[in-house]
């Protein structure tokens, strides 16, 4: 017997949970528990920071910056000499959080 075919329709608060199984399924497969996305870097030697999510109204009060902090903290306590990112271009306030960090 074949699964039912997938159906699209806007998503309600009910399926709160399911897309948000899904979406945390899906980066996980995409970024390879244990390394970094990019095949190119050495993922013994640099650790990949993947997201930082802020409630939009406290922006500002410097939780993102404890986050990143604390995403320092764990490249220095793991030996990785190196960290990246990816921001969207078109997200300019992401990139001058961290452009602000270095």
């Amino acid at each position: 017997m074949n699964p039912p075919a997938p159906t699209v329709r806007p998503a309600t608060l009910a399926d709160l949970d399911a897309i948000t199984d899904l979406h945390t399924a899906a980066r996980a497969a995409y970024y390879r528990p244990g390394g970094c996305a990019d095949a190119d870097l050495d993922a013994a030697a640099v650790g990949q920071l993947h997201q930082i999510h802020v409630w939009p109204d406290q922006w500002g009060q410097g939780i993102g910056g404890r986050l990143h902090t604390a995403y320092v903290e764990f490249l220095r306590e793991a030996s990785l000499g190196t960290g990246v990112l990816e921001a969207w271009e078109r997200n300019e306030r992401a990139r001058a959080f961290y452009a602000r960090r270095g």
